[in-house]
């Protein structure tokens, strides 16, 4: 059975008090859930059976959300924590960035001349070095204050994923995360670590992420509304 490869994430779930399949589709992921009794191949066959049903739902719901972006998108500005901040760019060897968040201004000393580098490169370089920066940091605190133990943090450039968790204990995140409000981000560490006790997304999972953050409802809701915008916004 081969799922295909444009479709977001496919999550299957088994229900006590659901009688029939039924999908569900948004874009980050689509959800096939069915009784217990139901044998995850045939979950995933039932989407494959419906695929033609998908790809136009996937197709109108893209044309419905794309959103307008705002002047700041196409200048050299960046969205860094729910806000936009301009930066200037100076050509230089030392390759070191400078947030001044107090002026709210970003100097980048990097390798790029800025007349010569496409403007969209030039703000995917540096969304990219503050999302190195400050998520594993971040990660890592949350971790300590929760007695958590995992084993390491990669920041990735996933197309439709904000975040995953291996078998390992090994945790990624998309970059673009850091365009969100800090308490958006530490939903999305919450998201994670509750998988490092349940790979799936049970009620005890969605209890653990409770734990975690207790509004992690309305900062779910706040990424679903928000997440077309926080892709296209580089």
């Amino acid at each position: 059975m081969q799922i295909p490869g444009h479709w977001p994430k496919l999550e299957l779930r088994k229900q006590a008090r659901q009688i029939n399949m039924r999908i569900s589709v948004n874009m980050m992921r689509i959800r096939v859930s069915g009784p217990l009794y139901v044998r995850e191949n045939e979950l995933i066959q039932f989407a494959l059976e419906h695929a033609e049903w998908i790809n136009k739902t996937l197709n109108r719901i893209a044309k419905k959300s794309q959103p307008e972006l705002p002047e700041e998108a196409s200048k050299p500005f960046l969205f860094l924590g729910g806000k936009w901040i301009p930066f200037e760019i100076i050509t230089h060897a030392s390759n070191s960035v400078l947030w001044d968040k107090q002026k709210e201004q970003i100097i980048a000393k990097i390798p790029f001349n800025p007349n010569e580098t496409p403007l969209a490169e030039l703000k995917t370089s540096l969304y990219q070095y503050f999302a190195r920066t400050i998520i594993p940091r971040e990660f890592r605190e949350f971790a300590q204050r929760n007695g958590l133990s995992y084993e390491r943090v990669f920041i990735r450039s996933q197309k439709t994923k904000w975040g995953t968790c291996s078998s390992k204990k090994n945790l990624s995140f998309n970059y673009r995360l850091i365009k969100c409000p800090v308490e958006i981000r530490y939903y999305l560490y919450a998201h994670e670590a509750a998988h490092l006790f349940h790979l799936n997304h049970s009620k005890s999972f969605w209890n653990k992420v409770l734990e975690f953050d207790s509004e992690y409802r309305e900062h779910e809701a706040w990424l679903k509304k928000n997440e077309s915008f926080l892709f296209l916004a580089d």
